[in-house]
């Protein structure tokens, strides 16, 4: 089995994985996963990883500001014992981005999303982040509380993001969350609440201050 079907193909445990598109021959380009150099999969036993069309890690070339880390940043998919992760369609990784998925735990990322430098993705049970989604730098999602406070058990929730939602820079989302279709979340937000769908929410903790929007890159 090459390593195209082993990266497509459920249930193939994924050794650690590195491939750079700048220095691999043309015959690798049909493989659904190019990378930078600092690109790495690690996985336990078990753990699953789909691609759809195309996963590409640490080379996002489209935003002012990230040129500058690409080769430099490690961009990190890592998968623990019996975790899954799951991209449709097209997916861009950023310079420097994290997605940490926990034991038995699952991230999927619909298509044509993309996450930017140095952003991270977090689960101890599931974050599911829609279709046409922008998420900016220094973005934090986070389904899990990891301590306990006060003797109480760690709590754990899966996070929820819909179709074409917009994250700004510095954003951080917490456990149990939902996000609407079409929503956008101001920089330096910190989401405790869910937040409908079309709505803008800016603040610490966040707040709904618009309602309807749209927009576009």
């Amino acid at each position: 089995m090459n390593i195209q079907q082993m990266i497509r193909h459920p249930g193939i445990p994924i050794k650690s994985f590195w491939l750079s598109l700048h220095y691999a021959p043309r015959r690798f380009w049909k493989f659904p996963i190019t990378a930078s150099r600092n690109a790495v999969i690690k996985s336990g036993t078990g753990a699953e990883l789909r691609v759809g069309e195309r996963l590409e890690l640490g080379r996002f070339t489209t935003r002012v500001g990230e040129i500058g880390q690409i080769n430099l940043d490690h961009t990190v998919v890592q998968l623990a014992k019996g975790s899954r992760f799951i991209s449709d369609g097209r997916v861009t990784l950023g310079p420097g981005v994290r997605v940490i998925v926990g034991e038995d735990a699952e991230v999927h990322i619909g298509k044509n999303t993309f996450i930017s430098a140095n952003s991270k993705v977090i689960s101890r049970s599931k974050v599911d982040i829609g279709d046409d989604c922008a998420i900016s730098w220094d973005v934090q999602i986070l389904d899990t509380d990891f301590h306990e406070l006060n003797g109480q058990r760690t709590v754990t929730a899966p996070i929820k993001i819909g179709n074409h939602v917009w994250i700004s820079s510095g954003v951080n989302i917490l456990k149990g969350i939902t996000i609407g279709d079409g929503a956008v979340i101001g920089a330096g937000t910190v989401v405790t609440k869910d937040v409908p769908r079309g709505a803008l929410a800016v603040g610490n903790p966040a707040r709904i201050v618009r309602k309807n929007v749209r927009w576009s890159l």
